[in-house]
């Protein structure tokens, strides 16, 4: 009567060899092993342009030789990781044996791994077509997959191929093995009746070793050179996939169980939680409860001096030496890296096409990206110093290089290395990129003071209660509040609600030190991509992009024209709104949108709430928006002259096709940075320029 430990290898107990069936070969027999196939999709689908919003195929095609010949080579070693896992689980659960025998030799494995592998390399070799003409060099990435192909071909047919995996542990230890693994025999699927073999689980388990050597030597490496970010996201799902196989193959029972510990253990760790903001704590909005704002401030410093509006546009209009100087606010919108290169682009442009156009500008407010982009230009122009020379194109040229540099593999590192959040580490990108955006925001109060450095308005948003929270040297309170007639106020006005909360009003531990870097960091939160931050309130408060409430900045410029109307009319000869976006966002004509298709229409009751949700956030802002404008041109105060309030809209038009087209990432190729380079429609232009001469003509008419 045989024991546990002599369980005979290799026996078929009801799985045996039905012959080539492709369903049952990998990875279409991956089916029954859905985390698998996933992850064994996901890295395709980005070699093929697949997720661009989250910078995912630019982790591989990108611009540096070195990180496409090493992103090919650790998509091989998931791939080789993958077929493992799936020969493990293959051989218990696979009917048929001919795809996974029970005693497993060298060549049976190479024969199962190589399948993987090649749909990898055909994958590659069809993105190299797609992307060779944009990206350099792009046949680097094949590289990685035809070495790891033709070394498992070897294995393959070489005459090691019918050495057994059992042979390769050493001989004092393969009894102990068997003896170990048939106890834990019991924990298999209930339809596998053979022990497993020894020689593949050795296999796995160096392997895994391996894996979380090269993990850790990863993370190490990260901390004193930039690891391409491809291979930090292969090992962490490499290792993923390991654990996960370890679980469904062993444990049976209690594999959820256990991966919900992990998941839970993960969170406790911080994997996937919010972090403080940099250098802020104990922050105090005004009159809030608990909070005391008396003379000690016992949570910090006295809120800090903000710049009146009127005292601002005074010391502007004197810098000017201009009698009635056109004014221009500038709202741009938010669309990552995208969006803040054409920011720089356009007011370059005309800065060179109306010499003294950035004089001119006093204010610039917008959401995401295309605020990084004004960060960027206006601390350049704060450590440019007051001057009046002229701004040489090669200036701009170098605010532009300084932007487009790669920001998305910190942030994927950081992600999947526990070094530092997200967030932090695009801060940490942005002033190793351009070291003055490290200083204090609040360094830009004496050029604003003096009036030639424009105003920046940030405005991201606050997720509990949908508030925006204002960063700017002004005062802004008037403008976020609301008041209204109500009834039982009488014949006052009465506040109705109050729609933003000023930082720079508030107490609290390092308000006053907070870094320009960090304000634009919170201004393009948009969490997944980088973390939410936590603004250190009492409770806590999670702070998002600025899009989440108006993607385009007008609702803060508007507002802000229309508070400082009356002065406006009074001292300049019009104002400009100038709206940079990074794409058309909603054209003037009326256009017949496409309906359901029929296939669509089987499913339209479940997406039709989700359809509708995405589509009216991004169209009623631009509808909402434009309202406010024509609001605005009626304002008495705007009268006047014809179009003394005017608005022109500079738009990234990309007409390439949709495989080529400038992705929304926090990188960006050369090939679609030269695109955000090239100037806007010549109308465009002439539109602003018409405007200008109208405004110099009616201030020197008698």
């Amino acid at each position: 009567m045989s024991t546990e430990g002599e369980v005979v290898l290799g026996a078929q107990h009801g799985r045996r060899a039905t012959g080539f069936r492709f369903w049952t070969y990998p990875p279409i027999g991956w089916i029954a092993y859905l985390p698998l196939l996933v992850v064994f999709a996901l890295p395709l689908a980005a070699i093929l342009g697949a997720g661009s919003m989250l910078g995912a195929p630019s982790l591989i095609w990108h611009d540096q030789t070195g990180t496409k010949i090493w992103a090919g080579f650790a998509l091989a070693v998931l791939y080789a990781e993958l077929g493992i896992v799936g020969y493990l689980l293959d051989s218990r659960e696979n009917p048929n044996q001919a795809v996974a025998p029970d005693a497993a030799t060298v060549g049976s494995l190479a024969r199962y791994v190589v399948w993987p592998l090649l749909v990898l390399t055909g994958v590659a070799v069809i993105g190299y077509f797609e992307r060779r003409a944009r990206t350099p060099d792009a046949s680097l990435v094949l590289i990685g997959p035809v070495v790891v192909v033709l070394g498992v071909l070897w294995l393959r047919f070489a005459r090691v191929r019918k050495t057994r995996l059992l042979d390769l542990v050493p001989a004092n230890h393969q009894e102990r093995a068997k003896k170990f693994l048939a106890r834990r025999h019991r924990h298999a699927p209930e339809r596998c009746a053979t022990a497993p073999d020894p020689g593949a689980h050795a296999v796995q388990f160096v392997v895994l070793v391996a894996l979380g050597l090269a993990y850790v030597f990863v993370w190490r490496l990260d901390r004193h050179v930039q690891v391409p970010a491809a291979v930090a996201v292969t090992l962490a799902l490499s290792l993923a996939m390991g654990v996960w196989g370890l679980l469904r193959f062993w444990f049976r029972r209690w594999r959820l169980f256990w991966s919900a510990v992990l998941i839970v253990f993960g969170c406790w760790i911080g994997v996937t939680g919010d972090r403080p903001v940099t250098g802020l704590s104990g922050v105090c909005f005004p009159g809030e409860v608990g909070c005391p704002h008396d003379a000690s401030f016992e949570h910090g410093p006295a809120p800090l001096e903000l710049l009146d509006d009127t005292a601002a546009l005074n010391a502007w209009k004197e810098a000017l030496h201009e009698a009635r100087p056109p004014l221009v606010v500038v709202a741009t919108s938010g669309g990552a890296l995208r969006a803040g290169l054409w920011t720089v682009n356009v007011l370059g442009r005309l800065e060179q096409r109306q010499p003294g156009f950035l004089r001119h500008v006093r204010l610039v407010t917008g959401a995401s990206g295309g605020m990084v982009g004004a960060g960027f230009l206006v601390s350049a122009l704060n450590a440019r110093g007051r001057s009046t020379a002229a701004l040489e194109p090669a200036w701009f040229t170098q605010i532009e290089e300084e932007l487009a540099k790669d920001a998305l593999t910190p942030i994927t590192s950081a992600l999947i290395l526990p070094r530092t959040d997200r967030g932090t580490a695009l801060e940490d990108v942005w002033e190793k990129n351009a070291p003055r955006l490290g200083r204090p925001f609040r360094d830009l109060l004496e050029g604003e003071k003096a009036g030639w450095l424009p105003s920046l308005v940030y405005a991201p948003m606050l997720v509990e209660d949908g508030r925006r929270l204002f960063v700017s040297n002004l005062q802004l309170d008037t403008m976020a509040r609301t008041m209204g007639p109500l009834a039982s106020c009488g014949e006052q006005s009465c506040q109705q609600s109050i729609s933003a909360l000023q930082l720079f009003a508030c107490t609290g531990r390092g308000i006053d030190g907070i870094k320009l870097s960090t304000v634009a960091r919170l201004n393009a939160t948009f969490p997944w991509v980088t973390s939410a931050a936590l603004l250190t309130t009492n409770p806590d408060r999670r702070v998002v992009d600025a899009g989440y409430y108006d993607n385009f900045g007008v609702d803060v410029a508007t507002a802000w024209i229309h508070k400082n109307s009356a002065w406006l009319q009074q001292n300049t000869s019009g104002v400009m709104l100038i709206q940079i976006r990074d794409d058309v966002s909603q054209r003037p004509e009326l256009e017949s949108a496409e309906g359901p298709s029929r296939v669509h229409e089987w499913y339209s009751a479940l997406s039709t709430p989700v359809e509708g949700f995405f589509n009216a956030r991004g169209a009623s802002m631009s509808f909402r928006n434009d309202q406010k404008i024509e609001v605005l041109a009626d304002d008495p105060h705007l009268g006047g002259r014809k179009h003394f309030f005017a608005t022109q809209l500079f738009s990234f038009r990309d007409d390439s096709p949709k495989k080529d087209k400038v992705p929304l990432e926090w990188y960006l190729d050369r090939a679609a940075i030269e695109k955000l380079k090239a100037p806007p429609a010549e109308a465009d232009f002439e539109g602003v320029l018409d405007w200008w001469t109208a405004g110099a003509r009616a201030v020197t008419a008698p």
